[in-house]
């Protein structure tokens, strides 16, 4: 892939979401038809997408009846599973704020099994993490009263793919650094 200036973001007027405050959780309509209409022809995974509409669902949470229980920073799929990954993570608690170690695990684990783009919806703006290139890019109004949210398209290149880290230093992740060393199964919800 060659080195290539990222267009400015455009902004995307998205109308108030009416099941947003039924769940708290749901892509506004033109949120899923940008998506879906950027990444046509190719396949999905939602890795916090209990509740996605559209592809393969992972989530951590079983309640919400996903394709594959699993978690985003460890998922487990192989290099190149799919052509696109959605990272749409939660935008309270402990993923309000992505420190810089969260993002560079979770895009690295998104990366690998991505054969073409990583999607990026949050409250971040992100600059081309795990070797990421941003393409296409929006600032989104998702509703009345609210944050604005980021929609952007990450182009994943095959030569310079990273692999996904062995060793967690901060995060979620950390969780899983005995299992990673094969000290310990893991310890998934039934």
């Amino acid at each position: 892939m060659s080195k290539m200036h990222s267009p400015l973001p455009e902004i995307l007027w998205c109308g108030s979401n009416k099941r947003a405050g039924q769940d708290g959780w749901g892509f506004p309509c033109q949120i899923s038809r940008t998506i879906q209409d950027e990444c046509a022809g190719m396949s999905f995974v939602h890795l916090f997408g209990g509740k996605a509409d559209f592809g393969t669902r992972l989530d951590i949470d079983a309640s919400v009846r996903p394709d594959v229980i699993g978690d985003a920073w460890l998922p487990p799929f192989a290099k190149d599973s799919f052509d696109c990954v959605v990272l749409d993570p939660p935008y309270i608690g402990e993923y309000r704020a992505m420190s810089n170690d969260r993002l560079r695990y979770l895009f690295r684990a998104a990366a690998w099994i991505a054969r073409k783009r990583v999607v990026w919806f949050h409250t971040c703006w992100v600059e081309s993490p795990a070797r990421c290139v941003r393409g296409k890019s929006w600032l989104v109004r998702v509703g009345r009263h609210c944050q604005v949210r980021c929609l952007q398209f990450f182009e994943v290149s095959a030569e310079r793919k990273l692999p996904p880290v062995t060793h967690f230093a901060s995060g979620p992740g950390i969780k899983y650094n005995h299992w990673l060393a094969g000290q310990m199964p893991l310890n998934f919800p039934p």
